[in-house]
């Protein structure tokens, strides 16, 4: 495994408006007379915090191997907050850039990506 227990990180946080529920609901009136409704413009907000690497999983198969290893390979345990979530090696490599949480190796980076994405949601 390439990180080790107490390796940090940062993890940004996508934060969508529909999803928490407070996405304006704009009421329309067509020219018959009919009403209907649509949602404002999603804003993003980003959540950014330092996480740490608590745990790692390293899987022992015996025997005949029907599984494709790949998948019990190269998985960390992270203390993020209060509470402990399971992060891939590829996460922390910056291949999987997720659409909700994304990982970086410095703050810098982390911010970088955090301008970035507030452009592109603002250009939408």
């Amino acid at each position: 495994m390439k990180y080790n227990i107490g390796n940090k990180f940062w993890r940004v946080n996508k934060i969508f408006n529909r999803l928490t529920g407070v996405q304006k609901k704009l009421k329309m009136v067509d020219a018959d007379g009919i009403e209907w409704y649509r949602y404002d413009k999603d804003s993003v907000d980003f959540d950014l915090m330092e996480v740490e690497i608590v745990g790692t999983f390293n899987a022992v198969v015996e025997g005949h191997n029907i599984w494709n290893e790949e998948e019990y390979c190269d998985r960390y345990c992270m203390k993020i907050g209060d509470h402990y979530d399971e992060v891939w090696e590829d996460e922390f490599d910056g291949e999987h850039r997720g659409h909700y949480t994304s990982y970086f190796h410095t703050k810098e980076e982390a911010e970088e990506y955090i301008k970035e994405q507030r452009e592109y949601h603002n250009a939408l």
